[in-house]
């Protein structure tokens, strides 16, 4: 990066910086939304943070006089279980779309590279 000006040096560096923070803000907006998965039972619904574990759980009021406790054990369970194989694979694919080879993170990567070629 010979001959290049402070003025370009300066303005290749903002463009990076720049280009990260939108990258990065768009990522966590994704990963948000992705750790944020509707439940499709009415009777039993989990919902989890960001990190897997369980936020909240939700279930009818009416379901233990509609089944029997093994019967809803089993919803519960289910729904604990599919709901954290739902996020994480939710979350899996965000995290392959901004990391993957495919990436824009790669944009960012091949910049920081030109920077530091002397």
């Amino acid at each position: 990066m010979t001959g290049m000006t402070d003025d370009e040096y300066v303005d290749i560096v903002t463009s990076g910086l720049r280009e990260a923070k939108s990258w990065t803000a768009q990522f966590n907006d994704a990963m948000q939304r992705a750790a944020q998965q509707e439940s499709d039972n009415e009777v039993v619904a989990a919902a989890f943070d960001a990190d897997g574990y369980l936020r909240d759980l939700f279930i009818d009021p009416i379901a233990p006089a509609q089944y029997t406790h093994v019967e809803l054990e089993e919803l519960i369970s289910a729904e604990l279980r599919d709901g954290s194989i739902k996020q994480r694979e939710a979350m899996r694919k965000v995290w392959d779309r901004f990391f993957g080879s495919d990436a824009p993170w790669s944009e960012i990567q091949a910049i920081a590279e030109d920077l530091e070629t002397p």
